[in-house]
């Protein structure tokens, strides 16, 4: 050592000598700038095409969903497709989907890959018997909901974050021993805000672990599969929302061919009639039937409730009424008739309030039943309006025949000329000012005595323009029906 010292210091250093020594720093300076650059450039390769294969696994993904969306509309398909084509890219042994539904906190499998570990408390002979088969674990899984709490899904629910679990980790989030699981990874599926399930990748091939990269990319997908499922889930929405709107528009043709095509002019009388609906399906309903060649029925019903089973029941009413009318001249009767048989097809919350009256149009004699509804009224020219109901009447198609009976009776009326009917429902009485006020049958009387001296269609035309008036903006809040029947 002391030699070589020696040596250095008694060496002659010459100006050749000083330039081959810059010339060796600098090519090693250059070679190890150069190895540095090669493996920065090595390592920004690599970036990319985990990059372009993250990519390229998205852009697939689209491509499935795509041809799901314009195919069939399968959110179940779309479902298996992510599960298996996630469990592809991460290159997991195993794959599973399960359901959540937020109501009970549990989960099930709608989409199972390969033989999934068992995540559940079973029987050992039960557990050798699922993972020896796929498909008995998938129809496991299919046929059983879990309780959050029983499986290591529950940070990844609750929190809305993936988790990446080794083999110590999926131990200490699970209560029983499972089958081998070294890696699990756990990644929500989020559809407009909300979990819709979660997606577990179980055990890497090659015995490996489960990297942060393989976590990052299921979670892309995930995020990918969750905008599907959003669209899913919408165009499912719209769809029963346009079988919704098909139902009700066919139910109101059916409605609307219900209630009478034409309004009958009988010799010495002249009828008009006002409907109008709160909704688009209402429950009042009226209608004109021809007893005999001088005896013509008059109808203003009003059915319980709203919308298509309103409508049913209308339905089922009038084609009683169209059967057991026919030459019946007593309107209790043919009431008690419709009751006998209303009480038994439709339901028990269900019920009708009507007012039936047969018009004898050469006489005049007015012989009605009043069921539960508005009473009849009836006013001359410069009179005062009379009450004609003086029962009331249990409604129709809520008790039985015997109760219905007691308390139903015909009322006679003769009707002189100039005098006028008014039947109508509870929607004109209870119409509603902006201020809350009722309309009220005060009123009604009221309005009534002003307008009998005109033609029956002048004076509905005053009677439905005063109403109008009087709610102004407010909205409905029930169907109104006016019938005036004018004795000329």
């Amino acid at each position: 050592m002391q030699s070589l010292v020696k040596l250095v210091r008694h060496f002659q250093w010459n100006d050749i000598d000083i330039v081959h020594v810059v010339l060796v720093l600098l090519v090693c300076g250059f070679l190890a700038l150069l190895a540095a650059y090669r493996s920065k450039v090595q390592a920004l390769r690599q970036t990319r095409q985990r990059i372009q294969a993250t990519n390229d696994c998205v852009l697939g993904l689209m491509n499935k969903a795509s041809e799901s969306l314009k195919d069939h509309l399968d959110l179940h398909s779309f479902i298996q497709q992510f599960t298996d084509y996630t469990a592809r890219s991460v290159r997991a042994q195993s794959a599973a989907f399960f359901h959540y539904d937020k109501d009970s906190r549990s989960v099930n499998g709608e989409a199972v890959i390969g033989v999934f570990p068992s995540l559940i408390n079973v029987p050992q002979a039960l557990m050798a018997t699922l993972i020896s088969s796929p498909h008995k674990m998938q129809e496991f899984l299919h046929a059983n909901r879990f309780a959050l709490g029983e499986t290591p899904f529950v940070e990844a629910v609750t929190q809305q974050r993936p988790l990446l679990f080794d083999e110590t980790g999926v131990r200490e989030r699970l209560r029983y021993k499972v089958c081998d699981c070294w890696s699990m990874l756990v990644v929500p599926l989020l559809a407009e805000k909300n979990v819709y399930g979660v997606l577990a990748l179980a055990n890497k091939v090659e015995r490996a672990a489960f990297t942060l990269e393989d976590l990052h990319l299921a979670e892309q997908l995930s995020e990918m599969a969750g905008v599907t499922v959003s669209h899913f889930i919408m165009f499912k929405q719209l769809n029963e929302q346009q079988q919704v709107e098909s139902q009700l528009r066919t139910a109101e043709v059916i409605v609307n061919h219900l209630l009478p095509q034409h309004i009958p002019q009988p010799p010495h009388f002249s009828i008009a009639v006002h409907y109008q609906p709160a909704y688009r399906l209402g429950g009042d309903y009226y209608d004109f039937v021809e007893v005999d060649d001088q005896h013509l029925g008059l109808l203003v019903a009003d059915v319980s409730g709203k919308g298509i089973p309103a409508g049913l029941v209308m339905a089922t009413t009038r084609s009683l009424m169209a059967v057991l009318a026919a030459q019946q001249l007593s309107p209790s009767a043919v009431l008690r008739a419709v009751n006998a048989q209303l009480i038994n097809l439709i339901p028990a919350e269900m019920f009708v309030t009507a007012n039936y009256g047969v018009v004898n149009t050469t006489t005049g004699a007015f012989v009605f039943a009043r069921a539960g509804h508005e009473p009849v009224l009836c006013c001359a020219p410069h009179g005062e309006p009379t009450v004609l109901s003086q029962g009331n009447g249990m409604v129709v198609g809520m008790v039985d025949n015997e109760t219905f009976s007691r308390v139903l009776r015909d009322e006679c009326y003769q009707l002189q000329a100039g005098e006028m009917l008014a039947l109508y429902t509870d929607g004109l009485t209870e119409a509603h000012s902006p201020a809350g006020e009722e309309f009220g049958r005060a009123r009604v009387i009221q309005l009534l005595k002003n307008v009998c001296g005109m033609a029956a269609q002048d004076a509905l035309q005053c009677m439905v323009h005063r109403v109008k008036k009087f709610t102004a903006a407010a909205p409905m809040f029930d169907d109104m029906t006016i019938v005036l029947v004018k004795a000329d």
